[in-house]
């Protein structure tokens, strides 16, 4: 493994907001975000970005000459299962001429650059004050996924979210990519004093693409609200762009008019048919507290849909099914109010109005999302069903039905060293980027459980290639 540059030495302040206090000093509050990007057929390009907000910091006074100074310790290890295969560490130094120069919301920003062959790996960055008299650090961690971009199959590096972008012809600049000058983000806080989302995305192998043999694709980028694929009109762009090799997607959104709440954009490469070749996102959060919701009217309710609807007609076993199926893409406060229902007409119109926030199009009489849906149940069910478990209520079956159906499946069933088990690729999951899910069947009667992951929210194990190997525990009956 290959240590590209080590942090600088020198930390950059990115100015984000008003004049802040320095008297109370709070534990250090750190940031991590990082970007993979194709190198070469053997290994891919990463950087890590981390945020330091300045207000945790400690200013003092320099030792020669006027200012203040912080400096910040940082030591990173990288490992593939219980093997460490990069380790290295580095030190920040922050100076100010004057403690009034530092603004509320201000960010020491700082990259790391370093090369992994493609696989599953597991980070963890240390972050310390060296001026902290009781030596807090904070540990920050991550399951990091560096995908094969040899492949030549259509696929994007990872999607960046920046507090600001320009061009430059700083070559040297750390921030330098491309043309342009890239500041992280790590956070994915926008609004109030940061109103602008800027975003930054890679596109590889369009070129080799069939379906965009025309030499042209639909660039597709937009916001939508956590919960619902459905684009927000006001935060959607569409592009015309000639198919090349490498295509660079780079723009912002400005969201100080966006009520407080999760939301994810999306950057998609559209074919003529308007089919995604290509799909990245990432979840972003915006708070501004001044910003009210929209309020809809009681007469723009989707009354006269809903009695045509399938949900009208459910009985009261239909309905409970009907949201079990849905339970995996459910939010917790949808689960919490479906149980609360008791009259079954609020059921209808719940599930109805459940299925009506994640319709793509809503114009159209057919709610796509449900239609599809349900035909990822009846997929899991044909193919994943045991004999003591429907499709839909087995560890695959959830992540199909969440998630959708993997880019790729490697499966693992003969080697005589390990138990049965399958690993799931993701180039893209809405909000987090590429995921992994490992399966494996420990018991040998065809129960394949979910024993790691690198998405958030999942089961997560650092030695899941030590719970695959046999034992004498865990071979299966012959």
């Amino acid at each position: 493994m290959c240590a590209m540059s080590r942090g600088s030495f020198l930390g950059v302040l990115l100015m984000l907001g008003g004049m802040l206090s320095l008297r109370a000093q709070p534990a250090i509050r750190a940031e991590l975000d990082q970007g993979v990007f194709r190198y070469d057929s053997t290994q891919a390009y990463l950087e890590l970005y981390t945020a330091v907000e300045a207000a945790s910091l400690r200013f003092l006074p320099r030792a020669e000459g006027p200012g203040f100074v912080a400096r910040l310790s940082l030591e990173l290890e990288i490992f593939k299962g219980p093997e460490r295969v990069l380790e290295d560490r580095w030190r920040l130094e922050v100076p100010v001429d004057s403690l009034e120069q530092l603004r509320a919301g201000q960010q020491v920003l700082d990259v790391y650059r370093f090369l992994l062959p493609p696989g599953a790996y597991q980070l963890r960055l240390w972050v310390r004050d060296e001026a902290d008299p009781t030596d807090r650090r904070q540990l920050l961690e991550r399951d990091l996924l560096v995908p094969d971009f040899a492949q030549p199959l259509p696929r994007s590096s990872t999607l960046l979210l920046a507090g600001r972008i320009e061009r430059s012809e700083e070559t040297g600049h750390r921030f330098y990519r491309n043309g342009l000058l890239i500041y992280p983000n790590p956070s994915a806080l926008f609004g109030s004093t940061l109103n602008t989302l800027y975003y930054y995305v890679e596109l590889y192998h369009l070129d080799r693409t069939p379906r965009l043999a025309s030499g042209e694709y639909e660039a597709l980028v937009y916001l939508s609200e956590a919960n619902s694929e459905r684009a927000l009109e006001a935060y959607t762009r569409r592009q015309m762009r000639a198919v090349r090799p490498v295509d660079v997607l780079v723009g912002g959104f400005d969201v100080g008019g966006l009520p407080t709440g999760v939301y994810v954009l999306h950057v998609a490469a559209l074919d003529p048919d308007r089919r995604p070749v290509i799909i990245a996102s990432r979840r972003v959060y915006v708070y501004n507290p001044d910003v009210r919701p929209p309020q809809v009217a009681a007469d723009q309710a989707p009354e006269r849909d809903f009695a045509s609807s399938v949900f009208a007609r459910m009985d009261e076993h239909e309905l409970q099914r009907s949201f079990e199926y849905a339970n995996p893409i459910a939010t917790e406060n949808e689960r919490r109010t479906f149980r609360r229902l008791r009259d079954i007409e609020e059921k209808r119109r719940f599930l109805y109005e459940f299925w009506l926030r994640r319709d793509p199009d809503p114009a159209t009489p057919l709610n796509e999302a449900y239609q599809e849906y349900m035909n990822r149940v009846r997929y899991v069910n044909e193919r994943y069903s045991t004999k003591n478990r429907e499709g839909w209520r087995t560890d695959r079956g959830r992540i199909y039905l969440k998630y959708g159906p993997p880019n790729t499946i490697q499966p693992y069933y003969h080697n005589p060293d390990t138990v049965p088990y399958e690993i799931w690729e993701y180039y893209n999951i809405p909000g987090e980027g590429p995921g992994m899910f490992v399966f494996a069947d420990k018991m040998g009667f065809g129960e394949f459980q979910l024993i790691h992951s690198t998405v958030s929210g999942e089961v997560k194990s650092a030695d899941w290639q030590r719970e695959v190997r046999r034992s004498v525990s865990n071979n299966p009956p012959y």
